[in-house]
């Protein structure tokens, strides 16, 4: 499970992206392609523009899971958590369980 947004902002025009927008859907089309260093990388960038933004800090999370960095992971799953995102409440609670 991760975030996504129905906003999708053309990849050509980066050098006029001024918002998180263009890196978060960049980040989640590597989600999609299972390319997780990349996806991660792009989440970072929307985050370093928006530092509050649930659906990128809950998807650097992900990435982190499925490139095996559990503790990482569990950083921003808190941070999510503490901004009072649910989906990162859940996943902190399967840590918890020892689901992970």
């Amino acid at each position: 499970m991760y975030y996504t947004r129905t906003i999708i902002i053309d990849y050509d025009h980066k050098k006029h992206c001024v918002d998180n927008e263009y890196y978060y859907n960049l980040g989640i089309k590597y989600l999609n392609k299972e390319d997780y260093k990349l996806a991660k990388s792009n989440f970072k960038n929307a985050l370093k523009r928006s530092p509050y933004d649930l659906g990128s800090i809950y998807n650097i999370g992900v990435c982190c899971l499925k490139l095996l960095m559990v503790d990482k992971a569990k950083e921003y799953f808190i941070q999510a958590a503490k901004l009072g995102d649910e989906a990162s409440i859940k996943m902190l609670n399967k840590f918890e369980s020892n689901n992970y």
